[in-house]
């Protein structure tokens, strides 16, 4: 770790707010780009994140996903506060303690929230304001493989009465995930 990042410490300066925009910076120093966190939009996010308790390695190892997904896509630009929120929000579903929704393994029988945090553990988008929860739950499913959340999704999509959505469903799956006995 480099020294910039490594002097953050609670001891030097209370102000919480301050020392993650401090140690942001500072781990985006040590990459060679010059990060500015503007006043309005990002203040938002860092307060965010002290109302929600933050630590110094959640913040670290936010960033270290961040990066990484920087390179994965080729984009040199620096990893802004906007940009870094999403992998924060990651690191807090997977911190110990960290609230689990309905029955926590269960996530598809769940509501909205369980699983939005299915799919940000997963590394799924996030769910858009107009996006419809059934549809969301398709992606989620997807991306976590073969297992009975497949077989509710389906069940769901055919109940939904909509052929459209149900052919929407079966395309996504294809043929990797469709149970070996199902039959359009």
């Amino acid at each position: 770790m480099d020294n910039s990042a490594a002097a953050f410490s609670k001891t030097e300066n209370p102000n919480l707010e301050y020392q993650l925009t401090e140690l942001l910076i500072a781990l985006e120093a040590a990459r060679r780009k010059r990060l500015r966190v503007e006043r309005r939009p990002d203040r938002a996010h860092v307060l965010g994140w002290v109302r929600r308790g933050l630590t110094a390695d959640q913040l670290r190892e936010a960033h270290r996903r961040a990066v990484a997904a920087r390179e994965r896509d080729g984009d040199s630009r620096a990893v802004n506060v906007g940009f870094l929120a999403r992998f924060v929000d990651e690191v807090r579903v997977e911190a110990p303690g960290a609230p689990t929704g309905a029955s926590g393994a269960e996530w598809w029988l769940g509501g909205e929230a369980d699983i939005c945090r299915e799919g940000l553990r997963l590394g799924v988008r996030p769910k858009h304001p107009d996006e419809s929860l059934p549809e969301y739950r398709v992606l989620v499913a997807k991306a976590a493989g073969r297992g009975p959340w497949i077989d509710h999704v389906l069940r769901d999509a055919q109940r939904s009465g909509s052929e459209r959505f149900y052919r929407n469903v079966i395309a996504a799956f294809g043929d990797a995930l469709l149970p070996t006995d199902f039959h359009a």
